[in-house]
């Protein structure tokens, strides 16, 4: 998983600070290979949603390494509340 800041500059002189975090997808049926995606980190109340559709900017860089930063530590911790294992014990 990888992430960056895309800045996208308007004619106005404004520029937008979007964060991203890329996923790697198989694709193909017969002929598989490996693609990267990036998707728009979103921010939703308390947790955080991506999305290629939907886009939230920034007006500077730190706001959106902030983002970034906040993303990674919930996504180490959705990681973390997985199901790692099932076992049943008879009695």
């Amino acid at each position: 998983m990888g992430y960056r800041i895309k800045i996208t500059e308007l004619k106005n002189g404004q520029v937008r600070y979007t964060p991203q975090v890329s996923e790697a997808i198989v694709e193909g049926w017969l002929f598989k290979k490996l693609t990267i995606r990036w998707f728009n980190i979103i921010q939703t109340g308390d947790g955080f949603n991506t999305g290629r559709m939907m886009e939230e900017y920034y007006d500077t860089e730190q706001q959106a390494i902030e983002v970034v930063e906040k993303y990674i530590k919930y996504h180490e911790a959705e990681v973390g509340r997985k199901t790692a294992n099932v076992s049943y014990k008879h009695i």
